[in-house]
């Protein structure tokens, strides 16, 4: 992969669902409710990997940390039901979110799925 990375508004922001879905996702996987201290673990991390991640994922880093807490909550609003019903909206929303990997390339989409498993 190049050392420039530059990313389309589009990109930035379908990379940003991705990683927010998964944020949220992880949250609510143990008892279904996003508790205080998972969503400022969240932002925190935004905040950090924003300047420690690998070079191609720290343009989406610093992107997103300007909107990642309005994001998180306007997504979060959005779950109801049970845990399963939850896991199964952000599961669609993930499958929605993740259409635009194979687009950007086999190679990136691996590396960047790989890196989120990280999270």
């Amino acid at each position: 992969m190049s050392d420039i990375y530059e990313y389309t508004e589009e990109e930035l922001r379908g990379f940003g669902d991705i990683i927010i879905w998964t944020t949220i996702y992880a949250a609510i996987y143990n008892d279904g409710v996003i508790q205080p201290t998972e969503k400022a673990v969240a932002i925190r991390q935004t905040h950090v990997r924003a300047i420690s991640s690998e070079p191609y994922l720290v343009p989406i880093y610093r992107h997103l940390e300007t909107h990642f807490e309005a994001d998180f909550d306007r997504f979060a609003a959005e779950l109801s039901g049970t845990q399963d019903e939850k896991e199964e909206y952000i599961q669609g929303k993930l499958e929605k979110a993740t259409e635009i990997l194979p687009i950007i390339g086999p190679l990136f989409a691996e590396r960047f799925t790989r890196d989120l498993g990280k999270l």
